[in-house]
């Protein structure tokens, strides 16, 4: 009885919990605007070094910065 109980349950979940697609769209919306929400500033430093086959090296540096106002 309680397998056929779980199975049912996992068999009919997706639908118990199905939205409309104006609910859906909604919630797609409402996360955009949340991820969105709480830029920051951020710096990033980065050292590049390739090297050839002959084991010769050039050495590349860069600073990104981003201010949000």
């Amino acid at each position: 009885m309680r397998t056929t109980l779980i199975t049912l349950i996992m068999i009919a979940g997706p639908w118990a919990w199905a939205q409309s697609p104006e609910q859906r769209g909604l919630e797609i919306a409402q996360k955009a605007d949340e991820v969105d929400q709480g830029f920051e500033s951020s710096s990033v430093s980065l050292t590049m070094v390739m090297r050839n086959k002959n084991g010769q090296e050039t050495t590349r540096y860069l600073e990104n910065k981003i201010l949000e106002q």
